[in-house]
């Protein structure tokens, strides 16, 4: 993903895809050590990362982002379903 200004061209969010590792630690683990709401992080995260990796036009990393989070939301307790709006959006591109 780039960003300049209005034209989204020039600043990329990151060079390279990166690890689940680093995503699970930076956006879920993180945030919810920090006292943050489990139901906020969880779906909002979730969503700023979906709209990424559908970005890469690259439906193995999607699906393997989409399994990556089916485990993320298990480790607390939730599943992406417990969302209905998340499904939409995951519709939208392929499916679980």
């Amino acid at each position: 993903i780039i960003y300049k200004g209005d034209d989204y061209m020039d600043k990329e969010i990151w060079k390279d895809v990166p690890e689940f590792e680093y995503l699970k630690n930076r956006y879920f683990d993180n945030p919810i050590k920090k006292g943050n709401d489990i139901d906020y992080i969880l779906p909002s995260h979730f969503c700023f990362l979906l709209g990424y990796f559908q970005s890469l036009n690259n439906i193995d990393k999607y699906n393997e982002f989409i399994n990556f989070s089916k485990n993320v939301f298990k480790n607390y307790k939730r599943e992406i379903n417990d969302y209905a709006f998340l499904l939409r959006m995951i519709n939208n591109y392929g499916k679980i």
